[in-house]
């Protein structure tokens, strides 16, 4: 889907849908592109459907106003996503946005999450200049376990991959730092090359 003007959803479950559950049910990649006014992914819990299960691919490049891509109920929902790059999405300010209602947070105290992708083995962010990190709630731990290739570069707000606790494979992972090619055991290391 590409140069949409005024498209804010990409799936609606109050009665229009822009991209139809029929579409992404049998689909495994999902490539948004030139979406000016897009703002979110979707507007209700996506536990309701299932067909976010199957993708194995998600590309989003010059998305403008999209400030995160996923919240955590969606996240966690993604256990075949093995590849996925944001690109050029200017307001993009984290991947994952943790909302309370979503994990029932206590008011008190913030319990912890975990967030698995175990197929997940490329990751590219690209011109994203109000990217902070993949998730801002240190609470949030992630893992990786399948990672092999990472691709970072004008992102200049980054200081860190994730706030939380980060489980990676026990390989060396390929990172791409600009122009800089390296191999890494840490997400949090890209950083220290800038």
């Amino acid at each position: 889907m590409q140069n949409c003007q005024g498209f804010k959803y990409v799936i609606d479950f109050n009665g229009t849908i822009s991209i139809g559950e029929e579409q992404l049910a049998d689909g495994k990649i999902l490539t948004l592109y030139k979406l000016p006014s897009w703002c979110l992914m979707w507007n209700k819990n996506f536990h309701e459907i299932g067909n976010i299960q199957s993708l194995t691919d998600i590309h989003i490049k010059k998305c403008h106003q999209l400030r995160s891509l996923f919240t955590y109920s969606v996240a966690t929902t993604l256990q075949h996503l093995e590849r996925l790059s944001v690109i050029s999405c200017e307001m993009m300010e984290e991947i994952i946005i943790i909302e309370e209602n979503n994990i029932n947070f206590a008011r008190e105290e913030k319990a912890s999450c975990h967030i698995e992708f175990p197929q997940l083995k490329e990751l590219v962010f690209c011109r994203l200049p109000n990217l902070k990190n993949i998730c801002n709630d240190e609470s949030c731990s992630f893992s990786f376990p399948s990672l092999r290739k990472v691709g970072m570069w004008n992102c200049p707000k980054m200081k860190t991959f994730a706030s939380g606790q980060i489980c990676l494979p026990p390989w060396k992972i390929q990172a791409r730092v600009g122009d800089q090619e390296i191999e890494i055991t840490d997400l949090n290391a890209i950083f220290e090359l800038r």
